[in-house]
């Protein structure tokens, strides 16, 4: 019997990233401000972590970039053994 949870895949969508793997996190150093203070000049001071994106691409650490996860309910097989129909 397939799995009516992956469609017999084995695999489902990250819960924690819900499929995108790669996420934008406020760069650490700036705050997701771009730039660092104000020169002697009074201009803005590119950050340097970021390179004045403001923000730094993270990866989901639950899935690991994968976007998906395996099945736990088939045990990532795609099929449900009679065992396992006992609810």
């Amino acid at each position: 019997m397939i799995c009516n949870l992956c469609d017999g895949w084995g695999e489902v969508q990250c819960w924690e990233c819900e499929g995108k793997s790669v996420f934008l996190l406020d760069c650490e150093n700036c705050h997701g401000k771009r730039f660092r203070g104000l020169d002697n000049d009074g201009e803005p001071i590119t950050c340097e972590t970021c390179g004045g994106h403001g923000s730094l691409e993270g990866v989901c650490e639950t899935c690991n970039g994968s976007s998906v996860l395996g099945c736990e309910r088939c045990d990532g097989g795609g099929n449900l053994t009679d065992a396992i129909e006992d609810d």
